[in-house]
């Protein structure tokens, strides 16, 4: 005879499959757009700023690195299939370029990590208020919440960042470790680990300031290797990160690519681009909450505890 799971007081929290969560996702979102919408946006200014700034350097170091490329090519067609000084001379000068192509792409996946967290930290912000019933959080009240967390979560998101683009040649690498930090905004908001808890402690300010970033980091990261460690949480989740990231991917590409029929200025087309993704980066927070609680529903039981 098989037990069955008691049924738990608050319909919200509970085993939810990949499909319910995406739903669930979009659902808050347009449900909770303006105060997403507000906070996100304050929260991705430095990152604005960043592109405004960066964008002449970064368009000016792509069009002279194309230059040098098709110079390359020029050389080695020219060469009869030797490798000629031309074709050494234009090599070295494409490798110039593209380190300085490389620089501006860390200083923007720097930056961009800013955003993505703000977002992410607001999406789950709205998720756990939605599923615990709670008040819907105004923009201002998710901005305050956030800043005290944007730098762990601006490093996570960095770290997934460095991953994904060196090691995108090897699919499995990428997806395994967003499995693996997917519910890591999501335990930002909702606990405060053990050794954030002891630096919060501390009585000399500035080292608590400094200190209390990398004691949460490190909190989160052992607290969602528990929750995510786990052979069918590991399956479940290869599917629900790639197919999250996807639908976002998917209209911000799109909504940039128009934008870049009709920029005329590498500096109009970086904000477009940037905005798109913040208008989306919630979801991605959103979803990965629901996630996070339904680790904890599935693995802590955490459903039945609040009803005891």
């Amino acid at each position: 005879m098989t037990m069955r799971r008691p049924v738990p007081k608050n319909p919200e929290l509970r085993p939810r499959t990949v499909g319910e969560i995406l739903d669930a996702s979009f659902h808050l979102y347009r449900q909770r757009f303006g105060p997403l919408l507000l906070a996100s946006t304050i929260l991705s200014i430095p990152t604005l700023a960043a592109s405004v700034l960066l964008s002449d350097g970064a368009g000016a170091a792509l069009g002279d690195y194309m230059t040098a490329a098709m110079r390359y090519m020029e050389a080695s067609g020219s060469s009869g299939g030797k490798f000629s000084p031309a074709m050494t001379e234009a090599l070295n000068g494409m490798m110039a370029q593209a380190r300085d192509v490389q620089l501006y792409t860390i200083l923007s996946s720097v930056f961009q990590s800013v955003s993505r967290a703000g977002g992410c930290l607001a999406g789950a912000m709205i998720a756990f208020a939605a599923v615990r019933h709670e008040p819907t959080p105004s923009g201002w009240t998710m901005v305050r919440g956030s800043l005290g967390k944007l730098a762990t979560g601006s490093a996570i998101h960095l770290f997934a960042a460095l991953v994904g683009a060196f090691c995108a040649i090897c699919l499995p690498i990428p997806i395994f470790v967003g499995v693996l930090i997917a519910p890591a905004c999501a335990a930002l908001v909702a606990e405060t680990g053990p050794r954030e808890q002891a630096v919060t402690e501390w009585r000399v300010a500035p080292l608590r300031w400094l200190a209390r970033p990398d004691a949460a980091g490190i909190d989160v990261a052992v607290r969602c290797f528990s929750l995510s460690m786990h052979g069918m949480t590991l399956v479940r989740g290869s599917f629900l990160v790639p197919v999250v990231l996807f639908f976002v991917t998917a209209i911000v590409t799109v909504l940039s690519v128009g934008a870049g029929f009709v920029a005329k200025s590498w500096g109009v087309w970086f904000v477009a681009q940037h905005y798109a993704e913040v208008l989306f980066l919630p979801v991605i927070g959103i979803a990965f909450a629901l996630w996070y609680l339904d680790l904890r529903v599935r693995r802590e039981g955490i459903d039945l505890a609040e009803d005891a």
